[in-house]
């Protein structure tokens, strides 16, 4: 839910399954880099479990944040696909190497439903976060499959989050613990209030 949309999570799951295919036919597989540069909202998670899907590894890319911190982001990640929307292609920073989705297009509109047949193993990297830069320049921090899903099992077991949770995750999709407030949720069954902005 967000921003007076509700999705369910089987239009969530096939909106992604469609992303994650076209992603696939670009070339992302295991551990190629993805980044995320959308608002924080049901799109921003869509693209994130599409990239999952396709066996990348996303990387969270705040459009409002300085051209120079985005232009090293991309570059230091050696980015294959930005997913974004159209009013932040501007944002872009000049001369990167990589494939531009605009969710406003469609991509993966005339892509099978189904859930993508890609492997995806306990040590196989599921997301980049990079650092503040406050001590110099960002540094890219990687988190595996196996520790983020047995983070995520731990927590749910904890908070005895079930099908009737309703979360609203406060935390920038930026930080470390921005993601799982969302995932959990969801990955139960029940739904996650997202506020609309950036991410």
């Amino acid at each position: 839910i967000s921003d007076g949309e509700s999705w369910s999570h089987d239009r969530l799951n096939r909106s992604a399954n469609q992303l994650a295919h076209h992603l696939i036919a670009r070339g992302v597989r295991a551990e190629v880099p993805v980044a995320i540069m959308v608002e924080r909202g049901i799109d921003a998670v869509m693209a994130i479990l599409a990239a999952l899907k396709a066996g990348g590894a996303y990387i969270p890319v705040e459009p409002d944040h300085p051209e120079s911190r985005n232009h090293h982001i991309l570059t230091d990640a050696g980015v294959a696909v930005v997913v974004t929307r159209r009013r932040y292609l501007n944002r872009l920073p000049q001369g990167i190497a990589a494939h531009v989705l605009c969710l406003d297009d469609e991509p993966g509109a005339d892509q099978p439903e189904h859930n993508p047949e890609v492997p995806i193993h306990r040590d196989q990297i599921a997301y980049i976060m990079y650092t503040s830069g406050s001590t110099g320049k960002p540094k890219g921090v990687a988190v595996e499959h196996g520790p983020l899903s047995d983070h995520l099992q731990d927590t749910a077991r904890v908070y005895e989050m079930s099908a009737e949770s309703r979360e609203l995750p406060f935390l920038p999709f930026s930080s470390d613990g921005g993601h799982e407030r969302w995932m959990n949720p969801l990955m139960m069954g029940g739904s996650a209030v997202i506020p609309h902005g950036p991410l």
